[in-house]
């Protein structure tokens, strides 16, 4: 019965191609422009390091303003950012397998030689320590990555993503030459793999998946008289120079991540905490509450509030995206109505030569399937199609002044990717939504009495 049905439905694909051929897009189009909005809040909500990722903590201590409410959705959430001095004095422990402390900022690069072709333009700089590199698995390319004893040196290197050798050279081995970044020569030591991680979870005050550009050594926080992207100043007044702004003062500007590989170590770490937060209240400094919090990479997706807007947005283009398919679903029930009913009087004839109903409706829903696996199939495509779109109209829109610093839109941004699993639920649900719409249209024409139309003929 299956194979007898599974040849009709064939024959019947081929006998209307035109019909058959609006149905697989009509799936293809409806799931492919749905599917964009699952994966980009997909993408954005899981934990992107799920390997090390519960062994990563960002720490956080409390120090703001006495009377002042911290800008978190969260009232009770202390601040993200840190201090310099408080920085310095928690990277002195040794109870952290490893640790990142950094800040980030914009800066200019251009080429060494001023008769270069090579246009100047601005990029995302991280200045960090040599853990950050570790800790979050970034694949090296070219050369290797400064040790701990470069961090405590006044020594002008740096790290650059591919995207950046690509900008400045042309791309291929440049370890070992120079750039400019702001005022001051940069010799290269590595040069990443293209990398990013979706969310940016070691820092999601400007979430994206696009790694910085470059990346230095922090050795106290001077490298550059970098800027960091976002700080505030709790001083009474503000202090002027950059030293004495990001140094000696109580700005705000920098964080912390340290690996904890026990869960003895976490319970030692947080009593280090409470125990540097108390003396730093006897000093006269850090006068609200102690509220000392250790999020994990899974645990700070969550609660990031540099997350939690991104996610919003994203649940509001699922929303879009399932009224959109639901739209579609309607159109290929009315479509596939109209198919089933015009074939009513070739299964009319089949039905007066012994066929079964049963056998008319499984050919018709396995027509539609067959339709659906191709639509799926094409919905892939389309999905990825789609979301390389979203980015290009993203980085199109943004300010002339910032879209130098962006990665190009290609096959390696993580946005983009389409894991085992997002596959799997595009097939799915091409393949369930059609079969869905297959049900009403093909009871509708099973229904219809077959001495109608045999009276006729």
């Amino acid at each position: 019965m299956f194979n007898l049905a599974f040849e009709s439905a064939l024959r019947s694909i081929i006998k209307t191609p035109g019909v058959s051929l609006l149905v697989t897009l009509t799936i293809a189009l409806g799931v492919g422009i749905t599917m964009p909005m699952v994966t980009l809040y997909h993408n954005n909500s899981g934990n992107p390091i799920p390997e090390v990722g519960h062994k990563m903590y960002r720490v956080l201590i409390d120090n703001w303003f006495v009377d002042g409410v911290y800008w978190t959705r969260d009232p009770n959430m202390p601040t993200e950012i840190m201090a310099a001095r408080d920085i310095r004095n928690l990277i002195q422990s040794d109870i952290p397998n490893h640790f990142s402390a950094s800040y980030s900022g914009y800066q200019h690069v251009r080429s060494v030689d001023e008769n270069s072709n090579v246009k100047p333009f601005y990029t995302d700089v991280r200045a960090t320590t040599h853990g950050f590199f570790d800790m979050f698995q970034v694949p090296i390319e070219y050369g290797s990555f400064w040790d701990a004893e470069a961090d405590k040196k006044n020594q002008n290197i740096a790290v650059i993503s591919h995207p950046t050798n690509l900008k400045l050279f042309g791309g291929g081995d440049n370890v070992g030459k120079s750039f400019k970044l702001g005022n001051q020569v940069y010799t290269i030591v590595g040069i990443t793999s293209s990398w990013a991680l979706a969310p940016r979870v070691y820092d999601m005050s400007q979430n994206n998946a696009r790694p910085e550009g470059v990346f230095v050594p922090l050795s106290d926080f001077q490298r550059t008289n970098l800027r960091p992207n976002r700080w505030r100043t709790l001083e009474e007044k503000a202090p002027e120079g950059f030293e004495a702004t990001f140094v000696n003062s109580e700005t705000i500007f920098a964080l912390l991540w340290v690996q904890l590989n026990t869960p003895e170590k976490v319970l030692e770490y947080r009593d280090f905490l409470d125990s540097y937060v108390a003396e730093q209240k006897a000093l006269g400094r850090l006068p609200r509450p102690t509220n000392n919090r250790l999020y994990s990479a899974e645990e700070w997706v969550v609660a990031s509030p540099g997350n939690d807007g991104t996610q919003r947005l994203y649940r509001v283009f699922i929303v879009v995206g399932v009224f959109f398919l639901i739209v579609c679903l309607l159109n290929l029930l009315s479509l596939l109505l109209s198919k089933f009913v015009a074939a009513t009087p070739q299964a009319c004839v089949m039905r007066a030569l012994g066929a079964t109903r049963g056998l008319i409706f499984t050919q018709y829903v396995i027509e539609v399937a067959i339709l659906g696996v191709i639509g799926g199939v094409l919905s892939v495509f389309v999905a990825r199609g789609a979301l390389q779109a979203i980015l290009w109209v993203y980085l199109e829109n943004l300010p002339a002044e910032f879209k130098q610093i962006q990665s190009s839109v290609g096959a390696d941004n993580p946005y983009v990717q389409f894991d085992s699993t997002l596959l799997m639920i595009t097939l799915t649900l091409a393949l369930i939504g059609s079969m869905l719409s297959a049900l009403y249209p093909a009871w509708r024409a099973c229904r219809i009495p077959p001495a109608e139309f045999l009276k006729v003929n």
